[in-house]
Order: structure tokens, then sequence, then C-alpha cells
């Protein structure tokens, strides 16, 4: 390993289009995918704590315009909307049985629970539109609750980032490896529960 390879990292996470990244990856999240752009996001934070509300800013935006997309497919193929979600956004029957019951359980307050949950927001989406809440509270506890995870996320990991700054500096590659390691086993952890 190089000496300047942690500036290098510096350099290139500092980058407009990593924000960019970040809110596409958060885009696709909301929509389809199942790996959580906060995986992206608090790496970054690590190495910009200054960084943290623009990166927290976009993963929030990314996810509320992605999560239209399962919203809309609840809505306008309510026949075809469980199989959709099911084999193109990788959500499990049994994700949005889970959700259909929380959202009957809590009503829109699960929607302020979910972020805290291992269910993903997309889920939250498509079976909030076939019971036919109301697309504006369902979108404003939304992205309350989702505000309230990845700003707590991001001001977490920023000051980590302040406090730790040499030895994420010293060890940036371990500390990666690990992270990567840990997303890993909860992206499998969120596929198998």
């Amino acid at each position: 390993m190089r000496s300047g390879s942690i500036e290098q990292l510096y350099y290139w996470t500092s980058r407009r289009w990593v924000l960019q990244l970040l809110f596409f990856w958060a885009v696709a999240e909301g929509a389809f995918f199942f790996v959580m752009a906060d995986l992206l996001m608090i790496p970054l934070v690590l190495l910009h704590p200054g960084a943290r509300w623009r990166l927290a800013t976009a993963c929030l935006l990314g996810a509320l315009l992605g999560s239209l997309v399962p919203w809309f497919v609840g809505q306008l193929a309510p026949s075809m909307g469980l199989h959709i979600m099911t084999s193109v956004a990788w959500l499990s029957p049994d994700r949005i049985t889970r959700s259909a019951n929380m959202l009957s359980r809590m009503g829109l307050f699960a929607l302020f629970a979910q972020p805290f949950s291992l269910l993903p927001l997309k889920s939250f989406m498509f079976v909030s539109s076939q019971i036919r809440m109301p697309m504006v509270p369902v979108f404003i506890c939304a992205a309350i609750g989702r505000a309230a995870r990845d700003f707590a996320l991001a001001y977490l990991a920023s000051l980590a980032g302040q406090r730790y700054r040499g030895q994420i500096a010293q060890n940036w590659a371990v500390i990666f490896a690990a992270w990567f390691c840990i997303g890993l086993g909860l992206i499998i952890l969120t596929q198998v529960l």
C-alpha cells in the first residue's frame, strides 16, 4: 500500500459525483435494489464528517424519490403488483405480509418505525398504496422516519470520523473491509428474515 493512498481516497470521495452516486443508489434502493444506501453513506461520512448533512439529505431524498415506484406499482397495477414487486424489487411475499401486518396494527405510525426495522421502505410504500392509504400523509410519515434514521446515522458516523480520523487514516483498508463484511452480513440477514 502506498503512503498516498488515503489522500487519494479522501480526494476521490470528496468529488461531486460521489454525492450523485449516493443519491442514485438511494433511488435504486427505494425502488428495487436490496442494498441499503447507508452502506455507502456511513463510510463517506467517516471520511468527510463535515459533509454529513449533505450526504444524509441525498440519501433521504433519493430513497423517497425511489419509493414512488412501488407506490405507483401498487396504485396502477394492483392485480400484477405483487408479482412485479416480488420478481423485480427482490421482495419476498413474507416481507410484504409483515409490512401489511405492521401497517394494519400501527397505521401511519408504522412508517415512523419502518427505518428502524428490517423491512424495506419499498414494501411499506407498496402495501400502503394497495390498501389505499392517502399518499401525502404516507410520504410525510415515511420522510420523517427515514430522516430520523439517516440524520442520526450521519451524525454518529461524523462523531466517529472526527474522533478517530488518525486511526482511519492508518487503517482505512481494514476498516472498509470490515464495513463491507458487516454490510454483506446485513444484506444476507435481511434476505433471510
